[in-house]
């Protein structure tokens, strides 16, 4: 995913109501136009709805999918980790 993508899961994840796209515009310093693109390619890249839009409101992070992803991203970087490495990642 690139910067604009994560600032903008970010800016959702921290705001926790729907934000338009101009306000989302403002906190990642784009373009509105560079905001739709960024949240379709965020629901193609993860074949889900992460980021749920509605007419007159705008767009809002859909949190179960988005804790959905992350155990499934977490989990993929535990396998790569020995046992001990796993352990020290969990106790930091």
């Amino acid at each position: 995913m690139t910067g604009y993508m994560n600032q903008i899961l970010n800016a959702l994840l921290k705001n926790g109501d729907y934000m338009t796209a101009n306000e989302l515009a403002g906190v990642v310093a784009v373009s509105q136009k560079t905001i739709y693109r960024s949240v379709k390619s965020i629901n193609e890249t993860y074949k889900m709805t992460l980021v749920e839009s509605e007419h007159g409101r705008g767009y809002l992070l859909n949190y179960q999918n988005y804790l959905q992803i992350m155990k499934q991203t977490h989990e993929k970087d535990y396998v790569a980790f020995s046992p001990v490495e796993r352990r020290n990642v969990i106790i930091w």
